[in-house]
């Protein structure tokens, strides 16, 4: 191939480029959080997602990179894909933008079910990847001219206000421009493309404390403003818990957990108990986290069924403490899930 035409490939894939739910929950009542949650988690639903993959793989050789992950990324939501580094994040995501064949598993994206994603669903989504791969040499907005031409829905207004909003200098050329310039620069062009879905691969990564609040924050906007729905994959728990209302954890390839965050905080619990102490667990749950000291055991468990203090209450001594997103997280991938 041409090396101008790999340039412009390279070039359309990795620059493609490039609220919080507003019911309240009552934290106390299983029956409210069923209504209340009702209609989110039919979103959830294949029929009803904007993307949803089956069973999606992709093997290096014996290793299983991911590992059969189903999960469904709702219409105008955003949604958080969490998970270490190393856990398959970016590699789930080069399967959605056509970047890298699954090994099996399908993708269906917009109405349609493919094996791999086609050119032109890769132009109906903003994509900012982990690193900005821009040609050095072009000033911004000469940057903007050019990728204009691989989108007709393109909208140079819209770009010329996010280039204001995002404080993105115009008269410098890319390499002149800070690492958190180039990735609000990626942003800026992935909007102006008017996706249907907007997917960033670990968008902050690199950015100061600043950038990252701002960026984050600009996401939010354009998710709540415009409706827009939004996948992005972190492995910080802080951001995730900030931005999205429904989280996807994903450890060693496999999705340990889909759902709401609210949900995923009210339905997850620590047991606190004497060591040696034996717990019968409900055959609906899922232990995250089975582990002892010298004086006392601890048990992560979640179950979106079960009443805990009206269930564990009547055992004693048991002390049950909720948890927040960073220790749900730290359990969800500590300990090995496993259904009882």
């Amino acid at each position: 191939m041409p090396y101008y035409k790999l340039c412009l490939q390279l070039f359309d894939i990795a620059n493609n480029t490039t609220a919080k739910i507003s019911s309240q929950l009552n934290m106390h009542g299983n029956a409210h959080i069923k209504s209340n949650t009702h209609d989110i988690l039919n979103e959830l639903e294949s029929d009803s997602a904007l993307i949803h993959t089956e069973r999606l793989t992709r093997c290096y050789n014996k290793l299983k990179a991911v590992n059969e992950v189903s999960l469904n990324i709702p219409r105008g939501r955003i949604y958080g894909f969490l998970g270490m580094n190393g856990a398959g994040k970016s590699t789930f995501i080069s399967m959605l933008m056509g970047i890298l064949p699954p090994t099996s598993g399908t993708i269906t994206m917009f109405g349609e079910t493919v094996s791999a994603v086609k050119p032109c669903m890769r132009r109906k989504i903003g994509f900012v990847a982990q690193e900005q791969y821009f040609y050095p040499w072009m000033k911004v907005r000469a940057l903007g001219r050019f990728v204009s031409s691989f989108y007709p829905n393109w909208c140079e207004a819209e770009f010329c206000r996010l280039l204001e909003l995002l404080q993105i200098p115009t008269n410098r050329k890319i390499h002149q421009l800070s690492g958190g310039n180039k990735t609000k620069l990626a942003l800026a062009i992935a909007l102006a493309i008017n996706p249907e879905i907007l997917i960033l691969d670990e968008p902050t990564t690199g950015l100061d404390p600043v950038a990252r609040r701002e960026f984050m924050e600009s996401i939010v906007a354009q998710a709540r403003n415009h409706n827009r729905t939004t996948f992005f994959s972190s492995h910080l728990v802080h951001e995730v818990e900030q931005c999205a209302d429904i989280i996807g954890i994903i450890h060693n390839g496999k999705l340990c957990f889909e759902g709401m965050q609210e949900v995923l905080k009210e339905k997850t619990r620590e047991l606190v108990v004497p060591s040696n102490t034996e717990l019968k667990i409900p055959k609906t749950a899922q232990v995250w986290l089975d582990e002892s000291s010298n004086s006392e055991r601890r048990i992560v468990i979640h179950d979106t069924t079960l009443d805990f203090n009206d269930y564990f209450n009547k055992l004693k001594p048991i002390n049950i403490r909720r948890l927040s997103l960073e220790d749900i997280f730290l359990a969800c991938v500590k300990g090995k899930i496993c259904e009882l």
